[in-house]
């Protein structure tokens, strides 16, 4: 997959927004309680920005303007030579400003999807001009239109999927058009997220799910290398503080930092991966996002139990994440189910079955043996142990055993015998 650029972030931005605007809630998602929620959202994230590239692929002047923004931050709009495209005509008068100086954004007697677009461009033109200082100001006027956009969409055009696909193509090219701006109020919203969190306590996540998530995944063929790097910086300032410490708005973007770390990793050859892994003393993050950049031909000759055992069995996410797709022998892999069922997330029903999963142990017959000694370590009770089971497709004989043999709180065991046949 080629580099992207920002046009297709502006892509992917619009795309979400027009999803979100005509109900994108008709498409089932997958839960935290769902084992290949991790795995679907970077499988989906990977497809969409490969569409997305081979959409923008089919309009080579437009990428051709999506590259070359400067590591120095400024407030001066790139200037291609073809105009921007306005969407409604007449065009929209500009946004009345505030008495702070700040542009306001009303759409309350927009009456089409074309003045709506048309007047977010004005709005968004003359916020961008402010430069900087207007950065945490244009936040809370998306944050706020986010908030309500559903039922001002509905407003002007009901449900119209097609009507919604119409406005994303001015949005990419007003991206586009203003491509320096754009990055500058990226890397403005993470280094609030690393600097000053609390401004952002009041934000909704899905208002910083934009950057995280849309304008975020395609800096690295946006930005130098210098810029990336202060961008990365901000992320690790941000999971280095325990979970639970940020505000919502930052907590519920977590996981999309993390893979957002992994997409800004400096380029390395295979050999110099391997390299800084046998190193060691990585964080999870790094470590996770290393480890699903060698070919697994080349993880023969890596610890993967050891390098990833620790954190797994604390119960990370990334790093368990990185354990999908790879075949360990027999020996490796006994050697983490080890250091899991004596680590803290053994407790967690949940997270014993991704892991699972993660292993590529789904069936009774492929995970019995790790099943028996996380009951016999005793991590194993509760309703989440027995629903474990019982999706494992274990035999009514195979759960009798269990509750034979191993000491369980009495909600454990009426969970385990609830539905076996008699004998």
């Amino acid at each position: 997959m080629g580099t992207p650029n920002l046009a297709t972030a502006a892509l992917a931005l619009a795309v979400g927004a027009a999803g979100f605007l005509v109900g994108r809630s008709q498409a089932p998602r997958t839960t935290p309680d769902d084992p290949g929620a991790l795995a679907q959202e970077n499988d989906g994230l990977r497809a969409r920005v490969t569409e997305l590239e081979r959409t923008l692929a089919s309009r080579p002047a437009l990428a051709a303007a999506g590259r070359g923004v400067a590591d120095a931050p400024g407030p001066a709009p790139s200037t291609p030579p073809a105009t921007p495209a306005r969407v409604a005509d007449p065009a929209a008068p500009a946004p009345k400003i505030g008495p702070d100086g700040a542009p306001v954004l009303d759409l309350a007697d927009v009456k089409s999807a074309d003045e709506l677009v048309a007047r977010l461009l004005a709005y968004l033109e003359t916020a961008l001009a402010r430069g900087p200082e207007g950065h945490l100001d244009l936040l809370r006027t998306l944050d706020a239109t986010l908030k309500d956009a559903e039922k001002t969409f509905e407003r002007v055009a009901g449900r119209d999927e097609g009507t919604a696909a119409r406005m994303i193509y001015p949005l990419v090219r007003f991206a586009v058009l203003h491509e320096a701006q754009v990055a500058d109020v990226t890397e403005s919203v993470f280094r609030t997220m690393a600097e000053h969190p609390a401004a952002l306590a009041d934000f909704d996540k899905n208002t910083l799910e934009v950057f995280t998530e849309g304008l975020g995944v395609v800096m690295p063929g946006v930005v130098g290398t210098d810029r990336l790097a202060r961008l990365r910086g901000y992320v690790e300032t941000v999971l280095a503080t325990p979970p639970g410490s940020q505000p919502k708005s930052i907590e519920g973007n977590r996981n999309r930092m993390m893979r957002l770390l992994r997409a800004w990793a400096p380029p390395m050859t295979v050999d110099e991966v391997i390299a800084r892994l046998k190193r060691g003393d990585l964080p999870p993050e790094e470590l996770a996002a290393l480890v699903r950049r060698v070919p697994k031909d080349a993880l023969a000759g890596l610890d993967v139990a050891g390098l990833l055992g620790p954190a797994i069995a604390r119960g990370d996410m990334a790093a368990m994440g990185a354990l999908r797709g790879v075949a360990l022998p027999p020996g490796d892999l006994a050697a983490l189910d080890r250091q899991v069922v004596a680590g803290p997330s053994a407790r967690d029903g949940n997270f014993v079955y991704q892991y699972l999963w993660a292993t590529s142990r789904g069936t009774w017959a492929n995970a019995a043996s790790f099943v028996e000694a996380w009951f016999a370590s005793g991590a194993a009770d509760g309703p989440q142990a027995a629903m474990i089971v019982r999706s494992l497709g274990a035999p009514a004989e195979a759960i009798r055993d269990l509750v034979a043999r191993y000491r369980l709180s009495d909600e454990a065991r009426r969970a385990l015998e609830a539905g076996l046949p008699p004998r």
